[in-house]
């Protein structure tokens, strides 16, 4: 298998500009390695199918980047962040009980904080980014909302039986596991847009 070959495998459904890199980098290598374009990569850069993994770990695949691009609608984005709003609203302005007082409106606090914040820090990220991170965000802080609610209930004697606790206590597992998911997600979309250019997107 020749290096064009190879780069062909090894690249494919990436966008452009990560096809191009990885073939003037792979292109670099072979003749640090003493290797021509026309015989076997092989043995030096090992077989494409493990290059095509590690670049699907690193970069976004051309056809999602540009369902993001053109089918990415705000809509939802709203929707979700009007409910995290309205939480916040409400949360505050409900009937204080000694649980809701205690746990509920504090934990709100906390998250609102946490999601104001972030909503500031990336105001300045290219809009498809943006409109991905934000709704990601906003429904992980959404369902952060439900949680608190739910344990405030718990702690009310509302659910008393006791798979209850372990239904709260693996919620904010699956809660992280979400948020490392979604930042990984978002590495991979701000090296891509880094590639092609896609400040404006």
């Amino acid at each position: 298998m020749n290096a064009r070959e190879w780069l062909e495998q090894a690249t494919k459904e990436m966008p452009e500009a990560v096809r191009q890199r990885v073939q003037a980098e792979t292109f670099a290598h072979l003749e640090d390695a003493g290797v021509g374009e026309g015989e076997d990569v092989r043995a030096v850069l090992g077989e494409p199918k493990v290059m095509r993994r590690e670049l699907g770990r690193l970069y976004v695949p051309e056809d999602h980047l540009r369902a993001l691009v053109e089918h990415n609608s705000t809509d939802l984005y709203y929707i979700v962040t009007g409910c995290v709003g309205s939480f916040m609203f409400f949360g505050f302005s409900s009937e204080p009980s000694p649980a809701y007082d205690g746990l509920l409106r504090q934990g709100i606090l906390i998250v609102s904080s946490l999601w104001l914040l972030a909503l500031f820090l990336t105001h300045t990220w290219p809009p498809v980014r943006l409109r991905v991170f934000h709704k990601e965000l906003s429904v992980v802080a959404l369902q952060a909302y439900l949680w608190l609610s739910f344990v405030s209930s718990f702690l009310s004697g509302d659910f008393s039986p006791l798979w209850w606790a372990a239904f709260l206590i693996w919620w904010p597992l699956a809660l992280c596991r979400q948020l490392w998911k979604g930042w990984h997600q978002d590495q991979r979309l701000r090296r891509t847009l880094a590639l092609v250019g896609g400040a404006q997107l």
